[in-house]
């Protein structure tokens, strides 16, 4: 993280931002981020962000999986097999279908 200030001051200062950059074995647009960061939210700003997206495109929404999960409630007995069988209907089901 000292390295990420030490870099934002310089390019605070910097007349040939893309030289520092060079000099520093930074891309342009990760130079720019870090002193955007630093300008934005200080000394604080520069630790490590997560990279993990916080959403993701086709996510779905929790209503959905409930009624996915609701969907499935009456496939509760597994036919036992190893590997990823096939979920079956419950007895009780199989006898109301009788």
């Amino acid at each position: 993280m000292d390295q990420r200030i030490e870099f934002a001051m310089k390019a605070l200062r910097a007349d040939n931002f893309r030289a520092l950059c060079a000099e520093c074995g930074l891309s342009a647009k990760t130079g720019s981020q870090w002193r955007e960061r630093l300008l934005r939210r200080g000394v604080e700003g520069m630790a490590e962000e997560a990279r993990r997206p916080h959403q993701h495109p086709e996510q779905l929404s929790p209503e959905v999986v409930c009624a996915m999960v609701r969907l499935q409630v009456g496939l509760t007995r597994f036919d036992g097999h190893l590997g990823g069988g096939a979920l079956t209907e419950s007895a009780d089901e199989q006898d109301q279908d009788r």
